[in-house]
């Protein structure tokens, strides 16, 4: 059976699925299947030996079997297929309109703000599979952003658009613990229900309810009192059919929860209902999603598996069409998952976020590690802020808390130290100024000193008795300690905010000091311990303001939100990236204030904050070049910077990675992924530098070849190329980090020369005129095609699998060579004269684009629709790109930087040199 065969049969089978679909059992489907082939045998064309009973039928049949009224039993393939703009004309977004006004009109969001989250909620929303198709679809997925930046408005956004698009089961996994799953209840009764969930009833209008009401259902509540308003208890009203209202569960990620929520789904079993798997279209957000949800067991048993993430894969294996998209600022656990991990049967594969992993940026007025510690992680340069440290103050009298230097679960704070106490004093005059400002909301001050319960416990008695101390000083000694208090503005903040705010300073003593007795009043009735011994909760809704100082651990490390977080007293050891940077819940949105903040811990805990963030930084870079290229995460695999203090997660979450040095030195790179707005400059740059060259020498296919370019010349060329790396962060492939290497083995003496080829075919094209004259020379443009099929039109970017031509490395060597006439292509296990440590080749590349189309016909050994080339795209003639061969390094550890990568990139490593030999025949045909 040959292609046209297959594809010819497979039309049939597919044209006739809505057919099938009246069909009351599988019998009926397989004879309605079979007699529809019966009837148009005689005109289909097939070979002489293609029979109806051939296999390749049987299991075409077999795929088109399971379906129910309505849904048919398709699964997309991996990857990335975008629907969202082709359905956004006949979608209403009436729940996400609602939100929107909502963020506009009653939280006073910027416009520049709620664009963000409309776009980037879009671009998550596209990732994940359309509800409205036919096919059944299994989308995981991972959404990084900072530390209270902003994750629960994106997936806020997320869930209404969720709504509009046609899913109709939302389930958020909120953390592990009553508060944080209490307060995602209540954030989202009033930015998705619109209504308070008071035990099982609707309550009065909330939020997006004031605006407008929908229908749409609450199956979890506000928990007021005790942890009644979770699925402790398997109960509900909901039939489960496909004209259901939406309906929303807050979850906490508990086994009895997780077992009640899994009954829940499966509890109708009516028509809604394919292999006893669900066919309604679900959405489970998991908040947090590093935490608990990665298997820290990993053994080879399904069944050995940690409870959470045992559960969480049991409840996605009763669904026939999710979306998991978890939400999490540090994702290294996620990224180390086993991607081909299940259990005995196949079924129950691992979290790990085989579709998509994408980077959300914060907006301008979120303060990060730059504005807090001086370092700017984007830029990878040491105190590039002109504020250096003045928001850190050092810590160091730690141990005068404690009567004996080692501190465990049975240690009690003994007295408050000076530190704290600076701190304290430090909250007073921040909240007296901010109050001064017009900042009349809530304040709060966190105080994190230990891991355990018992130190944080025996510290609230001290920090309550020192609040009672400075009120008694202000009331009875007003003068002395009005003094004391403007001593300490004038030595530790009015300089600060001076420097920051520059001729917006307008901060006066005056002002400020009516504020410092009512805020330590305030304080005094606001001393709050949150951890399970306490008893303690922190209820920021039952006042409009309030100045707070929350002492804890744990608890204030994962999604509670810290109302107007201004000062920060932290030491808690750590050796963890995601722990560590989990801690710092003082990043934010400060604007207006950022200048009153403080983070009382010590220098290493300092650095090991900007040694983290520097990490993240290179990680989402990485992502975001993923995402230009739009590459699927299985395809090249993650790669988390190595640190020689730290690691990246708990070492029973590493098990799947491997510890590797990365270098350019051996390898292929190139550019692959073009923005249209740059076609033209990037033309006239190529021009002007290879006609700075000088006379080349012209070679087979007419190929030009310059020799000994220094690598100053090399160097500006590729600093003036436009990439679209530019606007989406530095990757691993792009032009920025090639230059960064040139530079650093420039300074060891290497890399200093260059060989430049201009790649051409032999001839003209017979279809079209690929002719081109770049500098003095003529060539003739080899073609490409687009990665992805669609109307080019539409793409802001275009992506190529592969642009250099691997016959260009042997353009090296002297023509009358043996190099020459032997060496096809580069193989890095090979030394090679003239390809050393000084002496490297860069080749210009100048293609035509061709949009990709979609044949009908199907691939079936390799799982995939044919494509074949299609139109030339007008903004896609004479795209101008380089490529580099990089010697081996003289010295490969001064060259490379240890990473952890994941078990698909070192697959990927090992496909590359495959994928090299392949191409070389692609590109000998051209």
């Amino acid at each position: 059976m040959n292609e046209s065969d297959r594809s010819g049969i497979l039309k049939i089978i597919h044209g006739c699925k809505k057919g099938a679909e009246q069909c009351k059992s599988l019998d009926e489907k397989r004879k309605f299947f079979y007699n529809a082939l019966d009837r148009v045998w005689p005109f289909l064309g097939l070979s002489e030996d293609v029979k109806i009973d051939d296999p390749f039928i049987e299991d075409l049949v077999s795929n088109f079997l399971s379906i129910n009224i309505g849904s048919v039993q398709i699964f997309e393939g991996d990857g990335y297929h975008p629907w969202l703009e082709d359905l956004r004309n006949d979608i209403d977004w009436k729940f996400y309109d609602r939100y929107e006004e909502y963020l506009y009109t009653q939280k006073n969001r910027k416009s520049k703000v709620i664009s963000s989250i409309n776009k980037t909620s879009d671009i998550i929303l596209d990732h994940m599979g359309n509800p409205r198709s036919d096919s059944f679809f299994h989308k995981k997925g991972l959404v990084i952003g900072d530390i209270q930046s902003g994750k629960t408005a994106n997936y806020t956004a997320v869930i209404n658009k969720a709504i509009d698009a046609g899913y109709k089961i939302i389930i958020v996994l909120a953390g592990l613990t009553r508060d944080l799953r209490n307060q995602t209840q209540k954030r989202l009764d009033a930015e998705v229900l619109g209504y308070k969930t008071v035990g099982s009833s609707k309550g009065s209008p909330v939020g997006v309810g004031t605006i407008n009401q929908f229908n749409i259902e609450g199956l979890t509540y506000e928990d007021s009192e005790k942890d009644f308003g979770d699925l402790r208890k398997y109960f509900s009203t909901h039939t489960l059919d496909k004209d259901l209202n939406p309906i929303v569960a807050i979850v906490k990620k508990n086994k009895s929860i997780l077992k009640n929520l899994k009954t829940f789904l499966t509890s109708s079993q009516v028509n809604c209902y394919t292999n006893h798997r669900l066919d309604i279209p679900v959405l489970i957000v998991d908040d947090e999603v590093d935490q608990a949800s990665v298997d820290t067991k990993n053994g080879d048993n399904f069944q050995d598996s940690s409870t959470i993430n045992r559960m969480i894969r049991e409840i996605l294996n009763q669904l026939n069409r999710y979306s998991y998209v978890g939400y999490t600022a540090t994702p290294f656990a996620n990224v180390f998952i086993d991607p081909d991990k299940n259990d005995e049967k196949g079924e129950n594969p691992d979290l790990y976020p085989k579709d998509f992993i994408l980077s959300i940026p914060s907006n301008d007025d979120y303060c990060g590690i730059k504005e807090f510690f001086g370092v700017d992680v984007v830029d990878d340069s040491e105190n590039t802020n002109d504020h250096t440290n003045d928001l850190f103050v050092e810590i160091n009298d730690y141990r005068d808390l404690f009567a004996a230097n080692n501190i465990d679960s049975k240690s009690s704070v003994i007295k408050l130290n000076n530190s704290i106490k600076n701190a304290i004093k430090s909250y007073i005059i921040a909240c007296a100024v901010k109050k001064s400002r017009g900042f009349l909301k809530h304040n709060s001050m966190l105080v994190h000193i230990a891991r355990f319960k018992n130190p944080s416990n025996t510290l609230k008695e001290p920090i309550s008795d020192y609040i009672d101390d400075l009120y008694s000083y202000l009331k009875y000694e007003k003068t002395n300690a009005m003094k004391m208090f403007k001593e300490f503005w004038e030595n530790n903040f009015k300089n600060v905010s001076k420097d920051r705010l520059g001729d917006d300073f307008t901060d006066t003593w005056e002002n400020i000091s009516q504020f410092i007795i009512p805020t330590v009043s305030s304080i005094a009735c606001n001393i709050i311990v949150l951890n399970g011994d306490s008893g303690d909760t922190l209820d920021y809704e039952s006042t409009t303001s309030g100045d707070y100082i929350v002492i804890g651990g744990d608890k204030l490390s994962r999604g509670l939100t810290l109302e107007g977080l201004v000062t920060s007293y932290y030491y808690r050891r750590s050796n963890a990236y995601d722990t560590l940077l989990q801690m710092g819940r003082w990043f934010g949105y400060r604007k207006g204030w950022i200048d009153v903040c403080r983070v009382f811990t010590t220098v290493r805990f300092m650095n090991d904050f900007i040694t983290v963030g520097k990490v993240l930084q290179k990680f989402k870079d990485d992502l975001n070049e993923m995402y230009v290229q739009r590459i699927n995460p299985r395809e090249v695999g993650q790669r988390i910077l190595y640190s020689p203090n730290l690691i990246p997660t708990a070492r029973n979450k590493m098990r799947n990675s491997t510890k590797l040095k990365i270098s350019f030195s051996g390898e292929v790179q190139q550019i692959i992924t073009f923005d249209r707005k740059f076609v033209a400059d990037n033309l006239n740059l190529t021009r002007n530098f290879v006609d700075s060259l000088g006379n080349g020498e012209i070679r087979a296919k007419n190929k030009v070849v310059f020799n000994n370019i220094d690598a100053k010349v090399i160097l500006d060329y590729l600093s003036k190329y436009k990439e679209c790396s530019d606007y989406y962060g530095y990757g691993h492939i792009s032009i920025g980090n090639w230059i960064k290497y040139i530079k650093h083995l420039n300074e060891l003496g290497e890399l200093r020369k260059r060989t430049v080829v201009l790649n051409s075919l032999s001839t003209r094209k017979e279809d079209y005129d690929n002719s081109e004259k770049i500098g003095r020379y003529l060539i003739y443009k080899p073609s490409r095609t687009l990665r992805d099929p669609g109307d080019s039109s539409k793409f802001e970017l275009y992506t190529v699998k592969a642009n250099n031509d691997p016959s260009d490395f042997r353009e090296i060597f002297p023509t009358n060579s043996k190099e020459y006439s032997e060496v096809k292509s580069y193989d890095s296990k090979i030394s090679y004269r003239g390809f050393d440590f000084d002496h490297a080749l860069m080749a210009i590349y100048v293609v035509d684009l061709f949009e990709k189309v979609l044949t009908g016909e199907y691939d079936k050994e390799n799982n995939r629709e044919v494509t074949k080339r299609g139109k030339i795209i007008i903004d896609g003639k004479s795209v101008t790109a380089p490529a580099i061969w990089f010697p081996k390094a003289k010295d490969y550890e001064s060259s490379a930087t240890d990473y952890y990568v994941s078990k698909d990139y070192l697959e990927h490593e090992r496909q590359l040199e495959k994928e090299d030999n392949e191409l070389f025949g692609e590109y000998e045909n051209d």
